[in-house]
């Protein structure tokens, strides 16, 4: 999907208490992680939902038989060999039928079963375009385990000009608007869900609302040599993101890296 595509869509009043979530989850590098995120789900006291799993090579050892107890309650969609985490995205997006879309990794688990009933409630405001909270980090072998939090307290444009963003897999958006924006640029390799952030909040009708709570558990993943290129491309694709949106530059990439220090305590 590319941003470079001109979609128009009108925007859709919800109606009250009856908004369909869906629940868009990648990853999948252990089967017993990705069980825990799909009974965090479908344990879920907001039955109007649906759960889109993309299926890829990295997903082989979860066993069919494990995953067939959810087979009438989860749509599976096969990946592209070498498909990337935000193409993968772009492909939850084309099949998702709910009004509100969300990201959630399969090692990340919803913070209990009323989370999806709360964001569809402050849903109920027609005008409103997104929902976010907070995430507590978890070690990867206990999620039970808190070893930080991240509040990112409520949006202003001054504080997104200067590198502030809400934690992806707490953001709740109307579907509609990720269509319009033309989902996550394939031009951003390792901050795209950055760059679309920014062109979202950035717009003026964009109506978000923040819940000071936390509605995700998300483990922590131990860094490898592998993740040394995406880690250092990452701060060179964040200024070209803010570039692109007319909004700061280099201060605000530095300070953006350096206040996770203040965000996480």
């Amino acid at each position: 999907m590319d941003t470079s595509a001109s979609l128009a869509y009108p925007i859709h009043a919800a109606q009250p208490r009856s908004v369909k979530i869906s629940i868009v989850t990648t990853g999948g590098h252990c089967s017993r992680s990705l069980l825990e995120c799909l009974e965090s789900v479908q344990s879920q006291t907001h039955r109007h939902l649906e759960h889109i799993v993309i299926d890829s090579s990295r997903m082989g050892s979860l066993g069919g038989r494990q995953l067939a107890q959810y087979a009438e309650r989860v749509t599976l969609v096969r990946g592209l060999r070498g498909e990337s985490h935000f193409g993968a995205w772009n492909r939850g997006i084309a099949h998702a039928s709910g009004e509100v879309l969300a990201f959630l990794n399969a090692d990340d688990l919803l913070e209990g079963p009323e989370v999806l009933d709360r964001v569809a409630q402050a849903f109920e405001d027609p005008w409103l375009a997104a929902v976010y909270g907070n995430v507590k980090h978890v070690q990867q072998d206990d999620p039970h385990l808190v070893v930080r939090h991240q509040r990112p307290g409520p949006f202003s444009t001054a504080k997104l000009a200067w590198g502030w963003a809400p934690p992806t897999s707490a953001l709740f958006v109307r579907r509609h608007w990720y269509q319009r924006i033309g989902g996550f640029s394939r031009h951003f390799t390792a901050a795209a869900d950055y760059d679309a952030t920014l062109r979202l909040f950035a717009h003026r009708f964009f109506k978000s609302e923040y819940l000071d709570e936390p509605l995700v558990r998300q483990r922590i993943a131990p860094w490898r040599p592998a993740h040394l290129g995406q880690t250092l491309n990452r701060p060179v694709e964040e200024l070209r993101a803010l570039r692109k949106a007319r909004l700061g530059g280099l201060p605000a990439v530095v300070w953006k890296n350096l206040s996770k220090v203040g965000l996480y305590l």
